[in-house]
C-alpha cells in the first residue's frame, strides 16, 4: 500500500515486526552507534548514494526511494529505542528471560539449588541415623538403609550445584580482570596531573588491545585494514610517538608551540577516528564480528582524545596536589595488585559441566585456608605478613576499596568546593565531577570483584564439607549393608564410627548454607517495606495499588518458604549434632 498510493503518513515500523526490525538493526547499526549523529549520517548517505547510482534501474521509482528511506528511518529509531531499553542484540549476545526461580531471588540458582540440597541431605541423615539407632520394633531396619542411599547422592548433587557457583564466581574475576579493571585504571590515569603521570597510559593500552582484537578479528574474516588507516593506527599506539606526547604535554612550551600537520597527533586520532567511522558504514557493514570490534576501537580512540585533551599542559594545576599525588599512588598500587589477580584467577577447562580442573594454587584447600585467614586474622597481623599466595590478596583488595573510596569523597569535596568558585573554577570542578563519577562505577565493580572472591573462597569450604558428609554417607551405607548380612563386633563398631563421623560432618553443609538463606530473608524483607511504602501513596491508581497487592501475597509466600528452609536446615543440623553427642558416648 505504501508504494501503491504513496502515502506518506503511513508508518513503515507497523510493516515490520520487531523481530525484522531487529534482525535489520543488528547487521546495520553495531551496538554503541545507535545515536552516533556522524555514523548515521555517513549510513544514510551510503544508501543514499546506492539509490543514486541505481536511478536507471526499473525499480528504482520514486516511491521504492521513499519506502528505503522510511524504512532506514525506522529502523534507525528501533535501534536507539532498544539501546535506551537495553534490549540490542548482535551476534554475539542476546536477551535471555529471568528463570523462573529467580522470580523474588537476589542470589544465583546455583545457590538456592545447593542450599536446598544441603538442607534436604542433612534432614535425610537425621532420619537416617535415627531410624539405624532406634530399639523401635516397629521402625525397620531398611528404612535406615533406604534414607541413607538417598543421603549420598543428594550430597553429591549439592557439591556439583555448589560447584557451579563457584565457577561462576571464578569467572566473573575473570571478566573484571579482562574487561572492568581497565576502567579503574583509567579512572585513577584521569585524577592525576600531567607531572604525576606515568609512561604507562592505560588509555592507550586499551587502545592497542582492541587493535590487536581487530586484527585477529579481520584475519578470521580474510580481509585486512586500508593502508593509510593502519598508517595513523600505528602511530597512535607506537611507542616513541607516545613518549613525544607525554613530553609535550609536561613542556611549558607545549600551548605556545603549533605542530606541523603531519605531526598534530590530535589530527591523526581525529582523522582515525573519522576514517574507522566510514570503514564500520561502508567497507565493513557485512561483518558483523569485526563490526563491533571496530566499535570498540572506535570508542577508545575516542576515550584516548579526550583524555589526552584533559591531560594537555593548559589543564596543568586544575587538580589538588595531595589528590593527584594519591591518585598516582593508588595508580601504581592497583598495577601491582593486578600482577597478584592475574596469578590468581582460574581459567582450567571445565569437566562434567561443573568441575574446573584446577592447579594446587587455587585447589579447594587453598582457598579455605585464604578464607580462614579472612576471617581470623587481625588486620595488624595481616599488614606485616610477608608477600605470598595465602595471605595478602583479599586484604590488599579490601585496602584498595577503602583509599579508593576516600579518594572518591575527597574528589567530590574538590568539586563541591571549586563550583561556588565561578567559571575560574569550572575546570577544576569538570575535572573532579568526571573522575568521581568514574570511579564511582568502578569502585562498585571493585567491590563486586571482592565479593566474587570471599564466595570462591566460602563456597570452597561448603564444597569440601558436602564431599566429606557424602563420602561418609557412602561409608554408612555400605557398613550397615555389611552389618545386615554379616554381624559381627567389628562392623558394629565400624557402623558406629561412621554412623558419629556423619553426624558430625553432616551439619556442617547446612549450618554453613544458613547465611544465605538470611541473605535470602533480609532481601525479602528490604523489598516487603519498599512496597508497602509505594502502596501507602494515596495518589496511586487502583489498577496500580491491586499490582502491588499482588507482588506483596508473592512475596509472603516466598518469606513463609524461606523461613521455613531456615527452619529446616537449623533442625536437621541440631538433630545431626544431638545424634553425634550419643553416638561419641557410644564409640
Amino acid at each position: 500500500d505504501y508504494v501503491a498510493d504513496g502515502a506518506e503518513d503511513v508508518d513503515v515500523a507497523d510493516v515490520f515486526s520487531p523481530g525484522w526490525l531487529a534482525i535489520f538493526a543488528s547487521s546495520l547499526i553495531p551496538r554503541g552507534l545507535e545515536a552516533d549523529e556522524p555514523f548515521l549520517k555517513g549510513l544514510a548517505a551510503a544508501i543514499k548514494t546506492a539509490l543514486d547510482e541505481a536511478a536507471g534501474l526499473a525499480v528504482a521509482t520514486p516511491a521504492n526511494r521513499r519506502l528505503t528511506l522510511a524504512t532506514l528511518e525506522a529502523i534507525t529509531k528501533f535501534a536507539w529505542q532498544q539501546a535506551r531499553d537495553e534490549k540490542r542484540i548482535s551476534s554475539q549476545d542476546s536477551n535471555q528471560p529471568v528463570p523462573i526461580d529467580r522470580l523474588v531471588q537476589n542470589q544465583s540458582s546455583e545457590v538456592k539449588a545447593f542450599v536446598d540440597g544441603f538442607t534436604t541431605t542433612a534432614t535425610i541423615q537425621a532420619a537416617g541415623l535415627a531410624a539405624s539407632s532406634s530399639d523401635s520394633t516397629a521402625i525397620p531396619p531398611a528404612l535406615g538403609i533406604a534414607l541413607g542411599a538417598v543421603s549420598p547422592i543428594l550430597a553429591f548433587a549439592s557439591v556439583t550445584n555448589a560447584s557451579r557457583y563457584k565457577r561462576r564466581n571464578e569467572d566473573f574475576q575473570a571478566f573484571y580482570a579482562d574487561h572492568l579493571l581497565y576502567r579503574l585504571k583509567q579512572g585513577l590515569f584521569a585524577c592525576m596531573d600531567v607531572d604525576d603521570q606515568t609512561d604507562v597510559n592505560p588509555y592507550l593500552e586499551r587502545v592497542r588491545k582492541s587493535r590487536r582484537d581487530l586484527e585477529v578479528s579481520l584475519t578470521y574474516d580474510r580481509t585486512r585494514l586500508p593502508t593509510d588507516f593502519e598508517k595513523d593506527l600505528s602511530y597512535v599506539v607506537d611507542d616513541a610517538a607516545m613518549t613525544k606526547r607525554m613530553k609535550k604535554k609536561k613542556s611549558s612550551s607545549a600551548t605556545t608551540t603549533t605542530p606541523a600537520a603531519a605531526d598534530d597527533d590530535d589530527s591523526v586520532v581525529a582523522r582515525a577516528q573519522s576514517r574507522l567511522k566510514e570503514l564500520i558504514a561502508d567497507d565493513f557493514h557485512a561483518l558483523t564480528y569485526s563490526k563491533d570490534v571496530m566499535v570498540q576501537l572506535l570508542r577508545d580512540l575516542d576515550e584516548l582524545r579526550a583524555a589526552e585533551s584533559r591531560a594537555s599542559a593548559s589543564h596543568r594545576g586544575t587538580l589538588d596536589g595531595a589528590t593527584s599525588t594519591k591518585a598516582a599512588t593508588l595508580f601504581r598500587a592497583v598495577c601491582a595488585w593486578e600482577t597478584r589477580v592475574q596469578q590468581t584467577l582460574e581459567r582450567g577447562e571445565v569437566r562434567l559441566g561443573a568441575f574446573r580442573s584446577r592447579s594446587l594454587a587455587n585447589s579447594h584447600a587453598v582457598a579455605i585456608t585464604k578464607y580462614l585467614e579472612h576471617g581470623l586474622l587481625p588486620r595488624q597481623l595481616k599488614q606485616w605478613l610477608p608477600e605470598g599466595k595465602y595471605f595478602t590478596l583479599t586484604f590488599a583488595t579490601k585496602e584498595l576499596i577503602r583509599e579508593i573510596r576516600e579518594l572518591n569523597a575527597a574528589l567530590k569535596a574538590q568539586q563541591q568546593a571549586a563550583e561556588p568558585a565561578g567559571a575560574a573554577a569550572g575546570g577544576a570542578a569538570a575535572s573532579s565531577s568526571a573522575a568521581a563519577l568514574t570511579l564511582d562505577k568502578e569502585l562498585r565493580d571493585l567491590e563486586e570483584f571482592y565479593a566474587a572472591t570471599l564466595e570462591v573462597y566460602k563456597v570452597s569450604l561448603i564444597i569440601v564439607s558436602g564431599a566429606v558428609s557424602g563420602t561418609a554417607a557412602t561409608v554408612a551405607l555400605v557398613t550397615a549393608l555389611v552389618e545386615q548380612f554379616a554381624r559381627s563386633p567389628l562392623t558394629q563398631e565400624i557402623l558406629r564410627g561412621s554412623q558419629f563421623a556423619l553426624s558430625v560432618v553432616g551439619p556442617i553443609p547446612a549450618v554453613l548454607s544458613l547465611p544465605f538463606i538470611a541473605k535470602q530473608g533480609h532481601f525479602i524483607a528490604q523489598l516487603a517495606g519498599h512496597l508497602k511504602t509505594k502502596a501507602a501513596d494515596p495518589t496511586l491508581e487502583p489498577a496500580v495499588k491491586g499490582v502491588l497487592g499482588d507482588c506483596r501475597k508473592i512475596l509472603r509466600r516466598n518469606a513463609a518458604i524461606t523461613g521455613l528452609r531456615g527452619a529446616t536446615a537449623g533442625l536437621a543440623a541440631s538433630a545431626l549434632i544431638a545424634t553425634a553427642s550419643g553416638a561419641g558416648t557410644a564409640v
